[in-house]
């Protein structure tokens, strides 16, 4: 007998329904095969019953039991006891697969709670570059402009300060690509903020040019 989902996909393909309704199609299929073997244990008992009060009947009448009858509940017997034997490694059978889908399906809500960790993690770095970016961008306004490439390189180099020129020099490719985009970003947000520092330094008024004069 062919156990539900034997042929089909494999728990890690399952989506969570799919999951949950295959564990409830299993623990039905278990049951059922577990009543099937109780029936079957009953019906060899009471066989077994049967026989014994026969032989004793045909010895209290003097007489000896038949040995076709004896060949027939023989045969039964034997039949019966393979079939209990059958149907209790299903149902064993039929435990394991229920175990293995509800393994997967904690997995799953596992693996599901881990991304969205990783998520959260790199959304609160990403945050931490950002700042960082604005942070620099407003002491060095007057750069923003007029060198854009140099002032990424002077900032991934302030935001890496804790590593030396070596380490910097042979990662360079590496945290350039890591990181531009999110420079790039936080730039373009820089320069849509309102800013009179910035403004100030990088186009001096004319009274200040006085004063210097």
């Amino acid at each position: 007998m062919a156990l539900p989902g034997e042929a089909g996909r494999m728990p890690e393909e399952m989506s969570p329904n799919d999951l949950e309704r295959e564990i409830a199609t299993t623990e039905e299929t278990v049951q059922a095969l577990r009543g099937a073997l109780e029936q079957a244990e009953a019906r060899l008992l009471t066989l077994r019953a049967a026989q014994r009060r026969r032989s004793k009947g045909d010895e209290v009448a003097g007489k000896s039991p038949s040995q076709k009858i004896h060949a027939q509940f023989g045969k039964f017997g034997n039949w019966l006891a393979k079939q209990s034997e059958i149907l209790l490694q299903q149902a064993e059978a039929a435990d394991e697969q229920e175990a293995a889908l509800r393994r997967a399906a904690i997995q799953k809500k596992e693996d599901g709670a881990e991304a969205a960790l990783r998520s959260e993690a790199d959304f609160h770095s990403a945050q931490v570059v950002r700042q960082h970016v604005l942070k620099f961008l407003d002491s060095h306004a007057a750069e923003e402009s007029s060198d854009h490439e140099g002032l990424f390189f002077r900032w991934l180099r302030d935001f890496h300060s804790e590593y030396d020129e070596t380490w910097f020099e042979q990662n360079l490719m590496r945290i350039d690509l890591a990181f531009r985009q999110m420079f790039e970003a936080a730039v373009a947000e820089h320069q849509k903020q309102p800013g009179p520092s910035r403004s100030t330094a990088a186009c001096p008024g004319p009274e200040k040019s006085k004063k210097r004069r």
